[in-house]
């Protein structure tokens, strides 16, 4: 396996294995930091865009989780729903309260993209054609 390969490997197995929290794992020390978050209308989910850095062997990568507001966190363990091996967050955004966007750089490497949660319908439309939200910082997540 060629070197560039095994690095993204790595951090496909390393982000799949500790979707529910790095911190928990005790194979992986990954630091996550969260870039947005995002209420749907209804405020009954939220989206939490994160980045995600395991080392300096592993290239930095962005994910995108849904969790429902208002059950205890025992209950309640977000889900990842998109991955990607990039420095630029998405951009995400609520159509209505059971629709969220998310929108990838075009030069970002996607390792997961859900097309539902429960009953939420989760979109990837172009770069460019999603308004960031007023709640979001700044998509950009210089290393």
């Amino acid at each position: 396996m060629q070197p560039c390969k095994l690095t993204r490997a790595a951090l496909l197995l390393s982000l799949l294995l500790c979707q529910g929290g790095c911190g928990d794992s005790i194979i992986f020390d990954c630091e996550r930091k969260t870039v947005s978050t995002q209420a749907s209308p209804d405020r009954r989910w939220e989206a939490e865009v994160l980045s995600v850095g395991c080392g300096a062997t592993t290239p930095l990568a962005i994910q995108v989780q849904v969790r429902r507001v208002g059950f205890p966190s025992w209950l309640n363990r977000s889900q990842v729903v998109s991955v990607a091996e990039t420095s630029e967050a998405p951009l995400i955004s609520w159509t209505d309260s059971q629709t969220l966007e998310i929108s990838w750089v075009p030069s970002a490497r996607i390792f997961q993209k859900a097309t539902s949660l429960d009953r939420v319908e989760i979109l990837y439309p172009r770069w460019g054609t999603v308004e960031a939200s007023a709640e979001a910082p700044s998509p950009s997540m210089e290393p």
